[in-house]
């Protein structure tokens, strides 16, 4: 902030109104925001992508990730969200999360900044659970005679695969009849 005023010697004359030195830029959020997941070593990945806005680059300006998490155990209607902060420089435009450190219902948003100074935030988009987690697809079971025993092939498209042609596993549960006629894992 800061104030202007006209002095000769002791004598001065009328002070400005206080203005913002910074006062006109605007710290205008990233735009085209994407998600692309893949998934390693048993970690489902979120990739953030963004394209960013301010042109003209300077010091200490950055990059704000807020990530929300919600409370899946505090009642709907109480609000309880836990957020936390990564900043990142404003030259890189992603950042890559892992379901291993994040749960699955964590949101975020993106915004620029400079120092403790923030701008809009963009909307809220989803991490992880924006995911379509369906069942497989076009299951066939397929009773094959192989070296004198009965074996089955079981085989089906799974419709989770990501860009990269990675997805999380198929889990499999193979139940047997109990003598009592009930169902057992």
């Amino acid at each position: 902030m800061f104030t202007l005023q006209t002095t000769a010697r002791e004598y001065k004359g009328a002070q400005t109104n206080l203005r913002k030195i910074f006062g006109g830029f605007l710290l205008s959020p990233p735009t085209d925001i994407s998600v692309r997941h893949s998934y390693r070593e048993g970690e489902l990945l979120a990739m953030v992508l963004w394209e960013n806005t301010i042109e003209k680059r300077f010091d200490g300006l950055q990059t704000v990730i807020n990530l929300i998490i919600k409370d899946e155990k505090v009642r709907r209607s109480e609000n309880s969200e836990i957020q936390k902060t990564v900043s990142i420089a404003y030259d890189n435009a992603e950042e890559k999360f892992s379901s291993a450190d994040l749960p699955w219902n964590t949101n975020f948003t993106l915004q620029s900044a400079v120092g403790d100074q923030r701008g809009p935030e963009s909307i809220s988009m989803k991490l992880f659970s924006d995911l379509d987690l369906s069942p497989p697809e076009d299951i066939s079971v397929t009773p094959e005679v192989v070296d004198e025993a009965l074996n089955t092939v079981v085989s089906w498209i799974n419709p989770n695969v990501f860009e990269d042609m990675t997805g999380p596993p198929v889990k499999m549960k193979l139940w047997d009849n109990t003598e009592d006629g009930k169902m057992k894992v």
